[in-house]
């Protein structure tokens, strides 16, 4: 039977590494294959490694003299036979069902080029991560030259290289384009076999999962860019941008990998006549490109930054003792009207919210301030954002919370607690639990788990954010002023719900007598909410649905009973992204009767408040508050998840 994939394996002198590399091919689940390898003038026992090999899938091809990778590559490929061609470097390996999994990849979206994720493995101390962010990863879905481009300008390191991709490519559109390696490219070979092909027109799907596990060997040291490489790679986009007629997305990212290209020049010349003691053409270089400075600062500052950083970690036996807690946070932020406002207006926000005397901070910074808080309060050590712990004990869980931009750039190994917050759905980001790191996912209230556990199984587990009692006391004792505070969280379909909803609402409450006091999401400061909440006999709480609710249960807690408008739907207009049928949804997904009263539309108000009058003084919310979401309950479910992520190694490793 003909092999559906042809595996390319160059190698040179790695003769404690190809035998690994071939079987890693020939092993794969789910296709077939055929394995070329190339011995490329090696002078170790290489040779005699691929010929203990004797299984008839692979062909070797013997060069007496080393020709160079692009070379033995385009070899190699002029003796495939199969329809896709899959490159592997010979200290490199496949995962079982790479090659399985890109084909799939292949025929769902009819690709001619599939990548994916690397795992790398890094041989001085045994450790695994994922080459990219994952989640960033997974959101490319389809990897467009402008994407290629922009995710190659890391000349002088410090960001994300898709150079390093491996590609499946299908050998009928690698031979029509007559695409092969320049044998004159020492680096970026690789990078400029994809471009071609993406600028030919090559449609490129992205394999989440990482299924190449690429090696870094031990006692391997890093290689510094020449000026003679930059050269070549110049010369090599010169003709492809010559080549190539680059839509305006493509062509602003070429502009930026040429910006970076200028720096990574500027840097080598001087750096060159630092060495040389040329201290005029020291002082050109910085004259033409002054970040060039930059990038010979940076190693100096990354290195003081470690110093002023104080004293030597912890060993993992002293963070269990302490029961260390690491969490990492991040907020949503965007520019709006220039590059890198959202710094400016991460200093101005404070100061506007005051002046305007709104609320502070986001649900999503709400709830994790109650998280660390109530894990605080029951004595465990809260480190916020501490990447220097995590880095030092790649085994110790870690807690990501908050908005998915956190995991764009999470690059850290260890076990990982998702959430709460981060996906509205889980099919937004279906496959992150697949990354070996994410073993747990946190999940608010009873309808959210119904959602998100066909997805995620059992990684999810149920949690909630305490309420703390002592900042929301009982308040059912002072004097009472109105009848209801209107807590109005409507903000889809607005116009509609003002005629249909709000207005009837109102005009029912005034034919009773009734009195009441009117606050808006986002319009108040917790000053104001809690001095409201003094005088309401009750809250009228009108909101399309809840992960929580906590302002309705910061109303609980103050012995507050509510009226809520719960229309049972999930109305984020996402669902029509997910589902065919509009999701269960609750907008108080934490109640019982002792709390209050619910109504599902306009048509069943008028009962309901006449109930909720009439049992009004026989509610209790402030002990349902107390029975089901205090700080206590709220740190324990979270420190079980978290803490049974440690693993036996991880406990008996001290580092």
């Amino acid at each position: 039977m003909a092999a559906e994939i042809s595996v390319i394996i160059p190698a040179y002198n790695i003769e404690g590494y190809i035998e690994r590399a071939i079987r890693s091919a020939l092993d794969q689940h789910g296709t077939t294959v055929e394995v070329i390898v190339v011995n490329n003038g090696s002078v170790d026992g290489t040779l005699a490694a691929i010929s203990r090999i004797t299984d008839e899938r692979v062909k070797l091809i013997d060069l007496q003299t080393n020709v160079g990778a692009a070379v033995a590559r385009n070899m190699a490929i002029a003796e495939a036979t199969a329809t896709w061609i899959a490159i592997l470097d010979g200290d490199d390996a496949f995962l079982p069902d790479r090659l399985a999994r890109c084909m799939m990849r292949a025929r769902m979206l009819k690709a001619d080029i599939i990548v994916d994720n690397l795992d790398v493995h890094r041989e001085s101390d045994g450790r695994h991560y994922p080459m990219y962010p994952p989640a960033w990863f997974a959101r490319l879905g389809i990897l467009t030259l402008a994407d290629f481009i922009d995710g190659n300008r890391s000349f002088l390191g410090g960001g994300i290289s898709l150079g390093y991709l491996k590609p499946v490519i299908s050998a009928e559109f690698f031979r029509r384009h007559k695409i092969a390696y320049d044998p004159t490219l020492r680096i970026g070979e690789d990078y400029m076999v994809l471009a071609e092909c993406l600028g030919y027109g090559a449609l490129c799907a992205v394999e989440p999962v990482a299924g190449y596990q690429y090696t870094v060997r031990s006692g391997s040291t890093s290689h510094r860019i020449t000026f003679e490489d930059l050269t070549r790679i110049a010369e090599g986009d010169a003709k492809f941008t010559t080549r190539f007629s680059l839509n305006a997305v493509a062509m602003r990212a070429q502009k930026n990998r040429t910006a970076a290209l200028k720096d990574a020049f500027a840097f080598t010349k001087l750096i060159n006549a630092l060495k040389q003691r040329d201290a005029k053409a020291a002082f050109k270089a910085v004259a033409e490109r002054p970040i060039a400075v930059w990038y010979l600062w940076r190693p100096i500052w990354a290195r003081i930054t470690r110093l002023l950083k104080g004293p030597a970690q912890k060993t993992t036996q002293e963070l269990l003792k302490q029961k260390t807690v690491l969490l990492f946070y991040r907020e949503y932020e965007s520019d709006s009207f220039f590059k890198h406002d959202r710094y400016l207006k991460r200093i101005l926000r404070p100061l506007y919210r005051r002046l305007r005397r709104r609320q502070k901070n986001s649900g999503f910074a709400v709830s994790f301030d109650l998280m660390q808080r109530g894990l605080k309060k029951a004595g465990y050590a809260v480190h916020i954002n501490d990447y220097r712990t995590a880095r030092a004990h790649p085994q110790y869980p870690v807690g990501l919370v908050g908005f998915p931009s956190l995991l764009d750039d999470w690059k850290l190994p260890n076990p990982a607690v998702l959430g709460p917050s981060l996906y509205d759905h889980p099919l937004v980001a279906p496959d992150i639990l697949k990354d070996f790191r994410f073993k747990k996912y946190a999940v608010l209230g009873p309808w959210v788990m119904n959602m998100f556990k066909p997805v995620y199984g059992d990684a999810c587990f149920s949690w909630f954010a305490g309420i703390d009692l002592e900042e929301w006391p009982d308040l059912s004792a002072g004097p009472k002023t109105f009848d209801f505070l209107i807590y109005d969280k409507v903000y889809w379909d607005r116009e509609e719900a003002e005629k249909n909803l709000i207005a009837p609402i109102l005009a029912a409450l005034d034919k009773k007598g009734l009195t009441y006091r009117r606050i808006r999401y986002k319009m108040y400061d917790y000053e104001t909410y809690r001095e409201l909440l003094k005088g309401a006999r009750g809250m009228l709480f009108l909101s399309h649905h809840e992960t929580q609710g906590i302002a309705c249960q910061e109303a609980l807690a103050s012995n507050v009973p509510i009226l809520a408008w719960d229309k049972g739907v999930w109305t984020d207009p996402l669902w029509h992204k997910f589902s065919p049928i509009q999701p269960r949804a609750s907008s108080v997904p934490f109640f019982s009767p002792d709390c209050g009263e619910k109504f599902r539309d306009i048509s069943e108000f008028e009962n309901a408040l006449d109930r909720f009058m009439n049992n009004r003084s026989r509610y209790t919310p402030r002990a349902y508050v107390e029975q089901n979401l205090s700080m206590d309950i709220s740190a324990r479910l979270y420190a079980e998840a978290y803490f049974g992520l440690i693993s036996e190694q991880a406990l008996h490793k001290n580092h």
